[in-house]
C-alpha cells in the first residue's frame, strides 16, 4: 500500500493540525459506533476544513473536539492527539457543545 492511500480522511484544521482516519476505522464508526453518520462524510470534511471551534476535552485531555453547526445542531469530530497529527476516534451529531478549553474559534 502506498502511504498516501492509507488515509480515507485527511484534512488540515485552521490551526494547522492534520486530522486523519483510515477507511477501516471510518467503517467501524459508521457501522458500529454511530450509523447515523454514514451519509455525513461531506459534513465531516466541512467540519474539519471550517470548524466553528476546536476544544480540548474536559474529561479526556488527549482528545480534541471539533465542532461545526449544521442545521439545528452540531457535528462533533473527536480526535486523539498524537505527536504529529490527530486520529479520528468518533463523530456524532449533537445539540450541545461539550465543556473544554477552546483552543481555536472561528
Amino acid at each position: 500500500m502506498i502511504e498516501e492511500d492509507r488515509w480515507f480522511i485527511e484534512e488540515t484544521l485552521p490551526n494547522n493540525l492534520i486530522v486523519r482516519c483510515s477507511k477501516e476505522y471510518w467503517d467501524k464508526i459508521v457501522k458500529i459506533k454511530h450509523p447515523s453518520m454514514k451519509n455525513r462524510l461531506d459534513d465531516i470534511k466541512a467540519t474539519l476544513r471550517d470548524p466553528d471551534e476546536i476544544r480540548v476535552s474536559k474529561l479526556i485531555k488527549d482528545r480534541i473536539l471539533i465542532y461545526k453547526q449544521i442545521g439545528d445542531g452540531y457535528i462533533c469530530v473527536v480526535a486523539l492527539t498524537r505527536e504529529n497529527d490527530l486520529l479520528i476516534t468518533t463523530t456524532y451529531f449533537t445539540q450541545k457543545v461539550k465543556e473544554g478549553e477552546i483552543i481555536w474559534k472561528n
